[in-house]
């Protein structure tokens, strides 16, 4: 998406092509990742390009939005689970996305992963 926003930024546009076909080759390390560790990167990237290109009630509205997401899903996985285990996996997306609520992109800034 990032790239998209700064391509059109710089004056270039896009087409839709139903017939392309692209293949991603990146993500090597990605698969070495639990996936507890793949949810908290990708609410991290969320929360970090949103900071970035939303104004500041939208980027709060975002963080707000995944803090709550986040503690129904601990809540509903604890229980299909029968484990707490998704409890700290998902503290981990509140506590960053509750941070970005509070101090708006300043909480965005600084993402240390698992913190």
């Amino acid at each position: 998406m990032d790239f998209c926003r700064r391509a059109l930024d710089s004056g270039y546009g896009f087409h839709y092509a139903p017939g392309a076909v692209a293949k991603h080759t990146g993500g090597h390390s990605i698969p070495q990742l639990s996936v507890e560790m793949r949810r908290v990167y990708w609410y991290g990237s969320l929360l970090r390009y949103s900071a970035r290109h939303f104004r500041p009630l939208s980027f709060r509205a975002v963080s707000l939005a995944v803090a709550a997401g986040s503690v129904l899903r601990a809540i509903l996985e604890s229980i299909l689970q029968r484990s707490l285990k998704p409890m700290s996996v998902n503290a981990s997306v509140v506590r960053l996305a509750s941070r970005c609520f509070l101090f708006g992109r300043r909480g965005a800034v600084r993402f240390v992963p698992g913190e």
